[in-house]
Order: structure tokens, then sequence, then C-alpha cells
């Protein structure tokens, strides 16, 4: 049986210090996707990614320090991975560019929008949150004493999808990486020391979509519905009955609302 993703070779790029692994899905616009804290681009779920690749030409990548990018030893801050998506864009020879951020992804996301706005035609922030300190404390508030990282499944998803997918083994795609605990820390520390000032985020004059669960105890609707608040041209939806990991749940569903957002950035004639 084959795999969309691993269908598309790896390749690389150098950004700075880093050799950025990536892979291109599709043609025509670009989106690029950034992954959750502790994921790879392995993780992304296959129907979102097919889903858009249908339309648009989807790049995924590993951030640095993890999966088949280098970096273990590189500095990890909102800001330097920004910068990574920075100079992946420009060696890819792309710009400007759709962005799809899940959790931290969305950080950058909004990093990349703030830093290099030149870069970024759209946004979409799906589990968002503008308060690095706010994620931090909740995550951290779910790790056992004696295994901090990982962060358990009933943390991600509500009771109801837990009971219909009691291992998740139907809902997590195969990894091509083991889990990298001391990779999830550094990003873990990244969100908590990350800040994004209203004076920032009004600067933000490209369009938003943010993606928030109903029953997201990591990224609350709250947290969406107060960035919303600061950005100029910015959306809110709430996905009833999701999680964090509500690309997972309802991924047909977010595709749906991304491309319907999409749509609507193009030229109309």
């Amino acid at each position: 049986m084959t795999d969309l993703l691993t269908d598309h070779p790896v390749h690389h790029l150098q950004t700075g210090p880093v050799r950025t692994a990536y892979r291109s899905i599709g043609s025509g616009e670009p989106i690029l996707m950034i992954m959750a804290m502790g994921g790879t681009m392995s993780g992304w779920d296959r129907r979102l990614i097919s889903q858009f690749s249908q339309e648009y030409r989807v790049i995924i990548y590993d951030i640095r320090g993890t999966g088949y990018s280098s970096g273990e030893n590189a500095e990890v801050s909102i800001q330097a991975m920004a910068t990574d998506a920075c100079l992946l864009l420009k060696g890819l020879g792309i710009s400007p560019c759709h962005i799809f951020g899940y959790s931290l992804g969305s950080m950058i996301g909004l990093q990349l929008a703030v830093s290099h706005p030149d870069l970024v035609s759209s946004l979409v922030l799906c589990s968002t949150s503008r308060s690095g300190i706010s994620v931090y404390n909740r995550i951290t508030s779910w790790f056992d004493p004696e295994n901090p990282g990982i962060i358990p499944p009933r943390a991600r998803f509500p009771p109801e999808f837990l009971n219909e997918h009691p291992d998740l083994s139907d809902v997590f795609p195969p990894s091509a990486h083991p889990v990298n605990i001391p990779a999830i820390l550094r990003q873990l520390d990244a969100i908590g020391a990350w800040e994004i000032s209203d004076e920032a985020l009004a600067g933000i004059s490209k369009p938003v979509l943010l993606l928030t669960g109903e029953e997201d105890c990591i990224t609350p609707v709250e947290d969406g519905e107060v960035l919303t608040s600061h950005l100029n041209d910015a959306t809110c939806v709430e996905v009833p009955g999701g999680g964090h990991g509500m690309m997972y749940q309802v991924p047909d569903q977010i595709a749906a609302l991304t491309l319907d957002f999409l749509y609507q950035q193009k030229p109309q004639r």
C-alpha cells in the first residue's frame, strides 16, 4: 500500500545553521504546513494532505532538531524557527505563501507573518494561542513527573473520541522517527518564552483563519477569541467537539474550512 508522503522524496535545504528536510506534494499556489510540538512531517494526517494537494502545492518540513532535519544543538526559539521557515521559502523561491500552522506551528506562523510579512499571503492557525506561557503551563500540568514531555491522550482528545479510539492506532499516521523527548522539552521552553505584542498583532494585514476546538484544554476557544480580537482581518471558527488534536479527529472538516477560506482569498473574476 502506497503512502502519500513517502511517495514523495525528502529533500534538504540549508537554512542558516540548520539543514532543513522537506517534501513537496502537488502543484499550484504554495501552502507551507508547520507541525506541532514533538511532531515531524510524517505526522501530518494523510487525508488533510491529500485534499490540500489536489489544489495546491503543499510543502511540509521537519522543524530544526527533529526528524530528518539537523539542528539538534541549535538554538530553539519561536523566532529562530520562524527564520528557518523564512529561509526555506526563500530557498525554494516562494513568495508569498499560504501558511497552515498547527499548535506550535501556529505560533511559528504568526511570528513569520510579523517578521517577514512579504512571505505570507494568508494564515490558517489551528489549535492556537498568542500566550506562550499560558500554553506552557497547561501542557506541563498534564505531565507525569516521572515521564515529562509526553502529553497524555486525554489532554489531546475529548472522552467520547477516546472511547471510540482507545489506543489511537487508527488515528495517528505511522511515524518515521521515535519520540524525541529532548526536542519536545526544548520546543516547550521556546513556547513558554514566546511573547507577541498587541502592536505586532495589529501589524498583521493578511487574512487569518483561526480554528479552535470546543473541548481543547491546551489552547481553549477563549485563546482563539482573544487572538482574533487583536488581528485586523481574522475569522475564528469553533469546531464542535474538537480537542487539541482535532486535526486528527475531523480532518475532513479542517480541510473543508481551510480550503473554503483559501478560495475566498483568490481574486474573484
